[in-house]
């Protein structure tokens, strides 16, 4: 291992250098560390074998386990044991928070107000070192009937906390329905259209109708 923490192993007898898949993809980038690191075992090694270190897929990674999981499954425990391991799980979580007050009143005398950032830092560094109790204190906890009560137990909560389905909201278009205009093409409704107005003017034009004999004959008996 060098100083910036990376680590290869060697085996002599198969001529074999194992690495890991990171500084494999660091290395691609020229003139970084990696990248000399690696040329120089390439130069220094010709015969080995560059292998990559195999994770463990199995590995069990406390997924899910929170203060308030942690607070069940000691719950869970007999009597004889619970109220020592609440003992020392209390211990811990006063031990961070006096540590937390600490450091804020050192920043308070100094005029500085990082609460909230301490806080944040605080809940890790409390959570980390729980965790580390915990999984030290109940190395096969996942593997316990304790475990799985518990976890349907969260389930069932989560679900009766789960707030109902809403209908979804139906949005209604306005439609506007185009308006329809007259055709000309029918002939009742062309009585209803406007109509040009007539010339008359020709009808004064054509010479007037003269009287009659017989209209003659009535004037003179009238008279």
């Amino acid at each position: 291992m060098d100083g910036n923490g990376i680590r290869i192993r060697f085996n002599h007898t198969d001529k074999t250098a194992t690495i890991t898949k990171k500084l494999d993809r660091s290395s691609r980038s020229f003139d970084s560390d990696e990248y000399k690191i690696i040329s120089r075992l390439r130069k220094d090694y010709p015969s080995y074998r560059i292998t990559y270190r195999q994770t463990n897929k199995n590995k069990q990674t406390h997924k899910g386990l929170t203060f308030d999981f942690m607070e069940m499954y000691i719950s869970a425990q007999p009597d004889k044991e619970r109220e020592r391991l609440f003992a020392e799980y209390n211990a811990i979580q006063r031990d961070y928070k006096a540590r937390e007050e600490k450091q804020n009143r050192k920043e308070a005398e100094r005029g500085l107000d990082n609460t909230e950032h301490n806080k944040k830092i605080f809940m890790l560094r409390r959570y980390t070192q729980t965790k580390a109790w915990f999984v030290k204190t109940f190395k096969k906890y996942y593997n316990t009937p304790e475990y799985q009560l518990i976890i349907d137990s969260m389930r069932e909560e989560e679900k009766d906390n789960e707030a109902p389905p809403q209908e979804p909201i139906k949005i209604i278009k306005d439609t506007v329905k185009p308006q329809q205009m007259p055709s000309t093409a029918n002939k009742d409704d062309e009585s209803k259209l406007p109509q040009e107005p007539s010339d008359t003017s020709k009808d004064d034009d054509k010479p007037q109708a003269t009287p009659t004999t017989a209209n003659k004959d009535i004037k003179k008996k009238q008279s």
